[in-house]
């Protein structure tokens, strides 16, 4: 894996299937392990195409920096605004 950092997508569009494939994530990790879910299965979800999931992903593994990237966010905010009732971003966000 590349050490770069993440890059949000430029396109609006691109973006909501990336929110759409990460939320289908959170989604799937709440009942199985990492391993045991599907690119189809997180396609499903996500209301995408397999197709499309491969023109942004090279493969499952692939979303896990910007899963990495989601929780920290989460955690940035949790520890900076404390008290709050903080909800996953990215479920907010679809």
């Amino acid at each position: 894996m590349s050490d770069q950092p993440c890059l949000e997508p430029k396109q609006q569009r691109s973006q909501l299937t990336q929110q759409k494939l990460l939320k289908a994530l959170h989604h799937s990790l709440k009942t199985k392990f990492f391993e045991h879910i599907s690119i189809k299965e997180l396609a499903d979800y996500a209301d995408v195409s397999v197709g499309t999931f491969y023109r942004r992903f090279k493969n499952k593994e692939s979303l896990l920096p910007v899963l990495y990237q989601d929780f920290g966010v989460d955690l940035n905010n949790w520890v900076t605004q404390p008290g709050q009732d903080h909800e996953l971003s990215i479920l907010s966000q679809v």
